[in-house]
């Protein structure tokens, strides 16, 4: 408490335009935006010839020797990685999403990482008085057909210009949209419409929205939850959404300890929620253990069962890095509304998440432990829950948590930001889900950790 009157006595309070009390807490903390052009061998250049837009890698501007949490994690500031392609040509760019809390930061210093003042914050931002501390815009990239948005699910979206002409990003603004505290880190953009959730912890209840493509509303369903309701990801269908209610719980012991008092208490049960959009009715489906979820493949249905293909943690926690995926599907029987699990001996060998679907089959990520942390060494494509194919290497480290999947010549690839495991060499890799040697294009650049990237097609 001493800390908090000190700082608060120590700083020099002021009004600006955008209605902020300035605390000046140091020096304005500087970014810069980065922009190079890639040379490459003529040979590469002709491989690639036929790529043509915007590769973008999101995720939290951290040095991960420094993490020892998730939550450390998603609390970095959102900075895209991306490379421009054309005919050949390539471009580096490194962008720092312009939020209220980093431009806040440029001109009054560092907000300190203490209790107090992160209450302050959040107290005064519902005011507007004070940017949203939390609003970090580093989860992932959406694009529309008329805009593209940083996401972030504490906050609301950031609208982004990526120019084609200059090989450059700038933030536009934030999206302002009446009554959402957070718009979805995993929104989907279907059939010209924004579908995304919003929760809150408070009232334990989901809030399910439909926007236009210019972000007005069309449809809002609210459903209450079993437990707070910390949704990362939900999966849309034509007519149905489904999202997970999993035991995350209050920890009132951790109050003084942590920031973030909240726990997966795997011995209650798990429970699935699926609304019919049209009519608004919802079915919930029971499985009688706690299982954690972050990133859902897809959905297969019949008469009987719908099969939700998932990244399942039996074990999880906010506050570890150690933790490990297992890619299942999960059986909802329409007539018991209870839950079963298929899994397969080979998958669960591996720690699987960050699922992308090609053609009906799914490319996941795989993490595998070192010493100290951990590193994502390849991927691995599978039909149902059976690897069909493992893309792994010894001496490279993939930084994004998701990759993306393009063609070259009508044939698939795998583009991701890697680096080698001793840190000396960066690259841009295309790794072919057929036989046919990867292309690795090296980086001047240090390339970090990301969350989810994106690749927009610009051919003309």
């Amino acid at each position: 408490m001493m800390n908090f009157i000190f700082i608060l006595v120590g700083c020099y309070i002021s009004t600006s335009l955008s209605y902020f009390f300035n605390f000046k807490f140091g020096n304005p903390f500087k970014v810069r935006d980065t922009k190079i052009n890639i040379p490459l061998p003529n040979e590469t250049q002709q491989k690639i010839r036929d790529v043509s837009g915007f590769y973008g890698l999101i995720g939290p501007d951290v040095n991960m020797f420094n993490v020892t949490s998730l939550f450390q994690m998603f609390m970095g500031d959102g900075t895209i990685q991306g490379l421009f392609f054309d005919q050949g040509n390539v471009t580096y760019i490194q962008h720092h999403i312009q939020t209220e809390k980093l431009k806040y930061e440029q001109r009054n210093g560092r907000i300190p990482k203490d209790p107090f003042i992160y209450a302050l914050f959040l107290v005064f931002s519902k005011l507007r008085l004070l940017p949203n501390h939390l609003g970090l815009a580093n989860t992932a990239l959406l694009h529309t057909n008329n805009n593209t948005y940083a996401l972030y699910e504490r906050d609301l979206p950031y609208q982004l210009n990526i120019d084609y002409q200059t090989n450059e990003i700038h933030t536009i603004k934030r999206n302002y949209l009446p009554h959402l505290h957070s718009f979805s880190g995993h929104t989907k953009y279907r059939n010209g419409m924004l579908e995304t959730i919003d929760y809150d912890v408070m009232r334990q209840c989901v809030d399910y929205y439909i926007f236009s493509d210019d972000l007005k509303e069309e449809y809002k369903k609210t459903i209450k939850t079993h437990y707070m309701p910390v949704i990362h990801d939900f999966i849309s269908n034509n007519k149905t959404i489904l999202f997970t209610d999993v035991p995350i719980v209050m920890d009132f012991t951790q109050i003084i300890k942590t920031s973030l008092p909240v726990k997966f208490d795997k011995t209650k049960p798990s429970y699935f929620h699926v609304l019919d959009k049209v009519t608004g009715n919802l079915i919930t489906y029971t499985y009688d253990k706690g299982i954690y979820m972050f990133h859902h493949s897809h959905t297969v249905e019949d008469d009987t069962n719908i099969y939700l293909y998932t990244c399942v943690y039996d074990d999880f926690s906010y506050l570890s890095i150690d933790i490990k995926g297992s890619y299942r599907c999960i059986v909802l029987n329409k007539i018991s509304k209870k839950v079963s699990i298929i899994q397969n001996e080979e998958t669960e060998q591996y720690n699987l998440d960050f699922p992308i679907i090609y053609k009906n089959k799914t490319v996941l990520r795989n993490l595998v432990k070192l010493e100290k942390g951990s590193r994502i060494n390849g991927f691995v494509l599978c039909d149902g829950v059976h690897i069909e194919k493992k893309y792994f290497y010894d001496d490279i480290s993939f930084c994004g948590g998701d990759p993306n999947i393009i063609e070259i010549d009508g044939n698939p690839h795998i583009c991701s930001l890697a680096h080698s495991i001793d840190f000396k060499k960066h690259y841009f890799c295309f790794i072919p889900l057929h036989d046919e040697d990867p292309i690795f294009i090296e980086l001047p650049v240090k390339t970090n950790v990301g969350f989810h990237s994106i690749f927009i097609d610009n051919h003309k």
